[in-house]
């Protein structure tokens, strides 16, 4: 008898244990990363208030060196893109702006644009002071500031320019930019042929130009003679409307007024014209003008001022004043002489003396005043030169 009620015993508890493997279980409780992060701070507190309730120091303990990966915010399923990389850092060979830049590039490289002022084989009056211009792009790696200075390469004549000029008075030339630079010189005082090479120099003293191996020179080539043409040194005047000063050379269209050279341009009636000639667009209001100041010059002992004046070729309605000044040694203008014009198929031949200014550093000075229809002032100065 008591061996049946140990085997009834031992079936109740085996009924009763595979009944409880078989009860539902409750779900694990995920921990997210920031959950973890805030249970580890709570506890950090509560660890900090005991200590500092029985009276000790705590200290504190680093960031666990095992890192906690983030969860993504998105993914396939809401339409993010969970097989994106994170965006690289760009290299140092890129700019901010995108741009590689090549790391041999040189810190010092110019590269020369054109000539701004006095073109190759311009002829000046012996003793005249000129000034020199030229625009250079910056190819190298490093800006030009005012410590760069421009200096006499060596080569041919420095025709009286000074021994170092400072490029610019502020600011800097980035790589890639370019920029106006001159020097101030004096054409020599005999006749005949003369150049003189030009560099640049750095602040730590080396020179360097133009050219893939920064060896090349930028040049100034000049004629001494007795002649001096206006037109093709047009953008060696300063040259201004009441509206300001005017881009040389412009654009005709220009609203301001503008000079643009033209070579072998045709006559208000139609013929051509070999050589060079200015034209000369006044500001189109009623009181408009234009005038062109250029720098002094020797004025050569039995010479004069020649030029052929007329209207823009099919300027219906233009009708226009000339006028030439000059100032002696910086003296106050003087007129010389003025001409009216008008599209009427005629043009005016000028000849005005200059002997009374021979051998006196005189500015010469060129007007166009707008007499009829504004937008219509257009006048062309053809070859206007000093000439003995």
């Amino acid at each position: 008898m008591k061996s049946k009620t140990t085997l009834a015993i031992l079936m109740i508890g085996l009924l009763l244990a595979l009944a409880a493997c078989n009860l539902p279980q409750a779900p694990p409780r995920v921990v997210s990363p920031q959950d973890a992060v805030n249970t580890t701070a709570a506890r950090t507190v509560a660890a900090l208030s005991t200590d500092l309730a029985a009276g000790k120091n705590p200290t504190l303990q680093g960031p666990s060196a095992t890192p906690i990966t983030p969860v993504p915010s998105s993914s396939p399923a809401d339409g993010g893109d969970a097989g994106a990389s994170p965006t690289p850092n760009p290299s140092p060979s890129e700019s901010a702006g995108g741009a590689t830049l090549d790391p041999n590039t040189p810190c010092n490289r110019a590269a020369f644009v054109k000539d701004i002022t006095i073109p190759d084989g311009s002829i000046l009056p012996a003793n005249t002071a000129f000034i020199k211009t030229w625009e250079l792009k910056n190819t190298g790696s490093c800006p030009w500031n005012n410590t760069y200075t421009l200096v006499f390469g060596g080569s041919g004549s420095a025709m009286g320019g000074p021994a170092a000029t400072p490029l610019a008075a502020s600011g800097e030339v980035k790589p890639g930019e370019s920029a106006k630079v001159s020097v101030q010189m004096r054409a020599p005082g005999e006749k005949g042929k003369y150049e003189g090479r030009w560099l640049m120099r750095a602040p730590d003293g080396k020179t360097f130009g133009v050219g893939a191996n920064g060896t090349g020179t930028f040049t100034v080539q000049i004629e001494v003679g007795e002649r001096y043409a206006f037109a093709d040194l047009a953008c060696s005047a300063a040259w201004s409307t009441s509206a300001g000063a005017l881009a040389c050379p412009g654009n005709e269209s220009d609203t301001q007024g503008a000079v643009v050279q033209l070579e072998n341009p045709r006559a208000e009636d139609g013929s051509s014209s070999e050589g060079m000639a200015i034209l000369t667009a006044a500001q189109p209001t009623a009181d408009g003008y234009i005038v062109g100041r250029y720098p002094a010059i020797m004025v050569p002992q039995e010479s004069d001022f020649r030029a052929l004046v007329g209207c823009r070729e099919g300027a219906a309605g233009c009708y226009i004043r000339f006028k030439l000044t000059v100032q002696v040694d910086n003296g106050p203008e003087q007129t010389v002489g003025e001409w009216n014009e008008g599209a009427d198929g005629n043009m005016t031949r000028v000849i005005a003396d200059l002997d009374a200014y021979a051998g006196k550093p005189t500015a010469f000075n060129l007007y166009v005043y707008v007499s009829g229809t504004p937008n219509a002032a257009k006048g062309v100065w053809f070859s206007p030169m000093i000439i003995k």
